[in-house]
């Protein structure tokens, strides 16, 4: 048969197309219902944290749009916009978001880097005697 696409359809689309064929002088027409769902719209953001803090993931929200959440150390969520508890360096990575809306999918990836914490040491020329020099030193001060 014949067949007519369209491309790049949008919801406004939806509705009855009718198709007229004619063979040999006789017609006949048929009638079909198209319905175009809408996709959801996926922004997701992650973000960049030091070791022991907070990781928090985040999409914008789409309507009714359920959440569905993977990434490093087989991570998974259904919240809109996780929270990690005392981030560590293996949750470092791609989180992708896939969020559904009327049977439609859309995917999207989020960023995360957390940063490992300076193994800092506090040293000092104490006990001092009163009125004498007291010298601090941190070790592995790095330059932040």
């Amino acid at each position: 048969g014949k067949e007519v696409v369209l491309k790049n359809t949008i919801p406004s689309q939806s509705g009855d197309y009718t198709v007229k064929v004619t063979v040999n002088a006789c017609s006949d027409t048929a009638k079909t219902n198209v319905i175009i769902k809408r996709k959801p719209v996926v922004n997701a953001t992650g973000n960049v944290v030091c070791e022991g803090e907070a990781l928090q993931l985040n999409v914008v929200r789409d309507s009714t749009s359920t959440y569905t959440w993977f990434g490093p150390n087989s991570f998974n969520s259904t919240v809109q916009n996780p929270i990690i508890s005392n981030a560590n360096i293996s949750q470092s990575g791609i989180y992708t978001v896939s969020l559904t809306l009327n049977q439609c999918t859309a995917e999207d990836t989020a960023s995360v880097t957390v940063k490992p914490l300076p193994n800092t040491v506090a040293l000092s020329n104490s006990p001092v005697c009163e009125k004498d020099k007291i010298n601090l030193t941190a070790e592995n001060a790095g330059t932040g």
